[in-house]
């Protein structure tokens, strides 16, 4: 079943995990479907990463961009606060951190800061 990406809305407790307002949480369309109507989560746009400017990036262009959009930021909403490991010193979040979590795989630089961008602006 495809998955998305939503913003949490407010507060939610899925699969042990709690998330807050502001976070990305990853859902298969029957699992948001109730959370949609009820108000706790929003869609997010799809569109949100650069089109594929190279053949590492090309998944993005090739139909799998949604899935990868939804992939990256449920990743990022992963990552622990303050865990050296998963961020640089420039507070972005660190790419080796990203490529561990499930399904992502090579996930560049520039990957990563569009991705980024777009996840602090809401726009994503």
């Amino acid at each position: 079943m495809r998955r998305a990406a939503y913003r949490v809305s407010s507060p939610l407790d899925h699969d042990q995990r709690e998330y807050a307002p502001g976070e990305v949480v990853d859902l298969d369309a029957t699992a948001a479907e109730p959370l949609l109507a009820a108000g706790v989560i929003e869609a997010l746009p799809t569109a949100s990463l650069p089109e594929a400017t190279d053949a590492t990036d090309a998944r993005t262009a090739d139909g799998e961009g949604d899935d990868r959009t939804a992939a990256l930021f449920a990743a990022i909403s992963a990552l622990e606060p303050g865990r050296e490991d998963h961020w640089t010193t420039s507070g972005k979040p660190e790419v080796r951190a990203l490529n561990a979590a499930p399904g992502l795989g090579n996930v560049t630089a520039a990957e990563r800061d569009a991705a980024w961008a777009a996840y602090q602006d809401g726009s994503a």
